[in-house]
């Protein structure tokens, strides 16, 4: 990966470090070189660099009909967040989803989750 770094830039990470950016999640990178997630999150934006894809959602992604049926087949039966995370979307989308087929949110206690 080339970095672009003018003689003003300051980085204070290792290189090892610095090499991983965008292909590990911002707290393992923080804990290893043992400095401040805000400080992996601050690098990482200076130099352009896009976070681990993990936990990335595209906001234009687009759920064929088969992935849709089983989405949809899943809402009120599993958190907003975990099925955003299956599916690869926003949790903001899984909620509009919930809402436009009228399903409640899930929870634990809700006799119809069995």
């Amino acid at each position: 990966m080339k970095l672009k770094i003018t003689p003003k830039t300051k980085i204070a990470l290792p290189a090892t470090i610095i090499e991983r950016l965008g292909t590990a999640p911002d707290r393992i990178l923080a804990e290893e070189a043992n400095v401040s997630i805000q400080t992996i999150y601050s690098t990482r934006t200076m130099l352009n660099i896009s976070p681990c894809g993990k936990h990335t959602f595209s906001k234009n992604r687009k759920v064929n009909a088969q992935q849709m049926e089983r989405l949809v087949a899943q809402l009120g039966f599993m958190r907003d967040s975990v099925l955003s995370r299956e599916f690869g979307i926003s949790r903001e989308y899984v909620r509009q989803l919930r809402q436009k087929y009228n399903v409640p949110t899930f929870s634990k206690f809700n006799k119809n989750n069995n």
